[in-house]
């Protein structure tokens, strides 16, 4: 549900780096912090570091020609575009990160690098982060970017009762006008709020003039960053319109702009695609081998990947799903195989835990694969012998196909499964507020550039997910292991918790698999894949 939260990119998986970085080159007048504690004199202050006429590998490349509009598909519309202490929903970070831009940057290694902080610095014990702002940037609103734009994205993550990023850091500390320190508390490291520091929609840089003046409800539906792209007008159930932003501090796009058109039918997407009336699409896997064959192009990216699950109401005493035997004769019921064939036409891939490939999974889980005979004695053991009714819900963005392979397969082993089909707003609700009775469809979400706390914390430490039993032991792992600096000790760490979630039957996974896309050729200087730009279609253009 959560997809858009984090940057998407597609490209080849790379390695994670073995410890946080330690610094970029800090402006020389200014001596990096070693310790958290606060200075006992007036902090110093920071010569102005060097403007954005020098920006290096961030300058705006040459070759693009100018003009023309990137035409994009969205599933479903905005619930949140930038009222940074409430939620958001699924798609709303994609709807915002044209606009928007992060503090740091991570490449495909996972290191940091600066952004717009044009330096900073990692104290040597890991307790703080040091922030040295570019100058002369801008909101598209005409205001400056400096500290105050900090002081507003910590304060509203600390204050947002949904997410737990950006919440080991204390107050900030302002050095001056452009430099801030973020200690963390305790003095304790934390991944995932340094981490947020680059791509957590709550902790990127909003004009806090724009929030001040306009007001919460305002901020749902508008949005004002130094990014590329100005958001000019959004209709509802229609379309966001982007202009290119002429005073963007890199240089102006080459695209005069770019339109979302919302389209929640995945074949109206596909037919528009192929009509040229969209030049990106996110393909679904029963169209990837039409389109291959038919010569468009096609990346597969594990970068991040939906690992396709029922969330169970295990919380809820009275719910059967709050006995583990119920839950794990669940998961045995589901036929994997037989949906990997039927559903992803070959593509997608089994799943028994959290982390279904790379660094983090678990080599000794072997999980409850199907069998319907463990099944019926599992629900025999728990006082089902003779059945029981379960409600399903998915919203409309589901793929239709899976509900009802999912209803035939518990009918086999005596389980009668009720189909609930519900708004994408009504199911956005029940994660947040009212709760469900049942299973949830929806998926977590591993990939080689997601943050394994990210993967893990989303559904056991984060706000939300109301109904979700969320084991206090395995969650003090998971918040022990975002403050582990060590990856060889952090991967363990990982691979713990993935196997313990398992054990638990957490969730019942269906199937995982990465993500597929298919761009217009025509558009070219898009960074898909090369972890080099916050916003892949910045300096994007048609040929």
């Amino acid at each position: 549900m959560l997809t858009s939260l984090l940057m998407a990119s597609c490209g080849k998986p790379a390695a994670t780096t073995t410890t946080p970085p330690t610094t970029t080159a800090p402006p020389t007048t200014t001596a990096p912090p070693t310790t958290t504690k606060p200075p006992t004199t007036t902090p110093p202050t920071t010569a102005p570091p060097t403007t954005t006429t020098g920006l290096g590998d961030l300058a705006k490349p040459a070759g693009g020609k100018s003009g023309g509009r990137l035409e994009m598909a969205i599933g479903s519309a905005v619930l949140n575009l930038s009222e940074i202490t409430s939620g958001a929903g699924p798609s709303d970070a994609f709807y915002a990160f044209p606009c928007v831009e992060p503090l740091l940057r991570l490449d495909g290694n996972q290191n940091f690098h600066p952004w717009l902080a044009e330096n900073f610095t990692i104290a040597s014990d890991f307790s703080s982060i040091t922030l040295y702002l570019r100058h002369n940037v801008k909101f598209s609103d005409g205001t400056d970017f400096n500290a105050d734009a900090v002081v507003y994205a910590v304060d509203c993550a600390l204050a947002n009762p949904q997410y737990t990023i950006g919440k080991a850091f204390k107050e900030p500390v302002v050095i001056d006008p452009y430099t801030v320190r973020l200690d963390f508390i305790d003095g304790k490291w934390n991944w995932d709020s340094a981490k947020g520091l680059a791509y957590w929609w709550g902790l990127l840089m909003y004009s806090p003039t724009a929030a001040k003046v306009n007001g919460k409800d305002w901020l749902k539906t508008h949005i004002v960053g130094t990014g590329p792209f100005i958001l000019t007008e959004y209709k509802l159930n229609q379309k966001a319109v982007y202009d290119k932003n002429p005073n963007y501090w890199r240089g102006a796009p080459y695209l005069d702009g770019m339109d979302f058109n919302i389209i929640p039918d995945v074949t109206t997407q596909l037919l528009a695609y192929k009509a040229g009336e969209i030049h990106v699409l996110g393909a679904q896997l029963k169209d990837v081998a039409t389109l291959e064959a038919q010569g468009f192009s096609m990346t597969e990216s594990d970068d991040a990947v939906t690992n396709f699950c029922l969330v169970p109401s295990s919380n809820n005493p009275d719910s059967a799903l709050s006995d583990v035997r119920v839950r794990q004769a669940v998961q045995y019921a589901i036929d994997q195989d037989a949906m990997i064939t039927g559903l992803t036409y070959g593509l997608g891939k089994t799943t028994q835990q959290l982390f279904p490939f790379g660094a983090y999974m678990n080599s000794d889980v072997v999980g409850y694969p199907f069998s319907i005979q463990k099944a019926k004695d599992l629900l025999a053991q728990a006082g089902y012998a003779t059945g029981l009714t379960l409600t399903l819900t998915y919203n409309e963005y589901t793929n239709p196909d899976v509900p009802p392979a999912l209803k035939d397969m518990f009918a086999k082993v005596g389980i009668t499964l009720v189909l609930n089909k519900v708004s994408y707003l009504q199911s956005a609700a029940m994660i947040f507020t009212s709760g469900w009775d049942g299973f949830l469809l929806s998926y977590t979400f591993p990939g080689n550039t997601v943050d394994p706390g990210f993967s893990a914390g989303m559904y056991i430490t984060q706000g939300g997910w109301v109904s979700l039993a969320k084991p206090a032991d395995i969650a003090a792992e998971i918040n022990a292991a975002a403050m582990e600096p060590d990856l060889a000790t952090r991967t363990a760490d990982y691979q713990k918790i993935s196997k313990d979630l398992t054990d638990v039957c957490e969730w019942q996974f269906l199937y995982w698999n990465g993500a597929y896309t298919s761009i217009n050729p025509s558009l070219k200087g898009y960074t898909n894949g090369l972890y080099k730009e916050f916003y892949s279609y910045t300096f994007a253009y048609f040929d």
